[in-house]
């Protein structure tokens, strides 16, 4: 997400491959976490580059993409076909201990993805984000049951600070990948068509506790 060209090279492909750009999903990411007074410039544009400019490279090429597309059928006379942009926040926009990089990058996803829907609408390009609550992935499993890591980063949740987070949502568990996946076929979906600008949380009620 951070080398020049990235973000070229996958509009181009889907474009080549399959005529056209439908939608994109972004959901690339890693944590880095620390508490902001121990918080290197290395650790804060780590995480800042691969979540929000990594989606910010992405989607605008997605965009450019399907605004063309959009203009094109319009100059036929056609209402263009509905088109998504779909992009990952998390619950930590809204401040998590030693997450203020992470929290920074995912909330500044939501105000990017509200932006791209304010602008797209008269293309019918439709922009949501999701912001997850704890999926069982390598970045929520215990920490000590995992070798996982990004450059100097370990991933995964110290065991103890794991069981106490989960004590406190609602539901009482981490959600599913399929759980997690759901809401992002549904907003790439002809079913969202109407839906557009939302942040969708998915997060076992967690934030309402």
């Amino acid at each position: 997400m951070t080398a020049p060209g990235t973000a070229e090279s996958l509009a181009a492909a889907a474009k080549e491959r399959f005529g056209g750009l439908d939608f994109v999903i972004t959901c690339a990411g890693f944590t880095w976490d620390v508490f902001f007074h121990r918080m290197t410039d290395e650790q804060w544009h780590a995480i800042i580059d691969v979540h929000l400019n990594g989606t910010y490279r992405v989607t605008h090429e997605a965009y450019k993409a399907m605004r063309a597309m959009a203009q094109q059928e319009r100059e036929a006379g056609k209402t263009p076909t509905a088109r998504k942009v779909v992009t990952v926040s998390s619950m930590s926009s809204f401040g998590n201990l030693g997450q203020a990089n992470y929290a920074a990058a995912k909330a500044g996803i939501v105000g990017l993805t509200r932006a791209i829907a304010l602008e797209g609408a008269m293309f019918n390009i439709l922009a949501n984000s999701v912001a997850y609550g704890p999926i069982d992935t390598r970045l929520t499993r215990p920490r000590e049951e995992q070798h996982e890591q990004v450059g100097e980063s370990q991933l995964g949740m110290p065991a103890a600070a794991r069981a106490k987070y989960l004590s406190q949502i609602p539901m009482g568990r981490v959600g599913t990948i399929d759980e997690a996946v759901g809401p992002l076929l549904f907003l790439a979906s002809s079913h969202a068509n109407y839906v557009s600008g939302a942040l969708l949380e998915v997060n076992g009620a967690a934030h309402i506790s």
